[in-house]
């Protein structure tokens, strides 16, 4: 059976952790693609800290050199709260017949029963967990679900937006493409 991934987030900004769990995740299982799906309006956010243009770039400035990895913009096409039931819902459309993979931080893992249709979406999809050493994945419920075999990383987008805030630096943090973007553009500034 073929089976594609599909890894969204604010990547507000997009940094190592993201970057190690997708190559782990590839390496895991192979997916075809593994798409990556920038939230458009996050909806346990009250606002993002850069535009979804801003993360979007950021996005592609960081994923473009992993194979099997396929951008989109599709929760901007659609508009509104992004979804990830929509989202996943689209994307199976597209890749009828394929298991989806949906990855998540453990940190994530804890409160997916809170988003939208979460009963229907734990038919659709097999959590591909990756480890965080502050949190324990919950197992509850009905969702199929396993561990992406790596070491954790404790990298966040709000610390690094904190760090920018405060003029400290964030080499090893990211790609440096996305260090000199955000400098170029000023963003996460108060």
């Amino acid at each position: 059976m073929n089976a594609i991934g599909v890894y969204g987030g604010s990547f507000d900004p997009v940094h190592h952790g993201h970057l190690t769990l997708v190559r782990a995740a590839l390496r895991h299982i192979d997916l075809a693609p593994l798409y990556v799906v920038p939230a458009y309006q996050p909806p346990h956010k009250e606002q993002t800290g850069a535009s979804f243009a801003h993360r979007l770039a950021m996005a592609r400035l960081a994923f473009a050199d992993i194979p099997g990895v396929a951008l989109t913009d599709l929760e901007r096409e659609r508009g509104g709260i992004s979804y990830t039931i929509d989202s996943v819902e689209y994307l199976k459309a597209r890749h009828p017949g394929s298991e989806v993979y949906l990855l998540i931080g453990a940190d994530t893992a804890e409160e997916i029963g809170t988003w939208k249709s979460p009963d229907r979406l734990a038919k659709l999809v097999r959590l591909l967990v990756a480890p965080r050493s502050d949190h324990h994945e919950d197992t509850r419920g009905a969702w199929r679900m396993s561990v992406v075999p790596m070491e954790p990383i404790d990298i966040s987008a709000t610390d690094i937006r904190r760090r920018v805030r405060a003029g400290e630096p964030l080499t090893g943090l990211m790609p440096a493409a996305v260090a000199e973007y955000i400098e170029r553009h000023q963003l996460y500034r108060p």
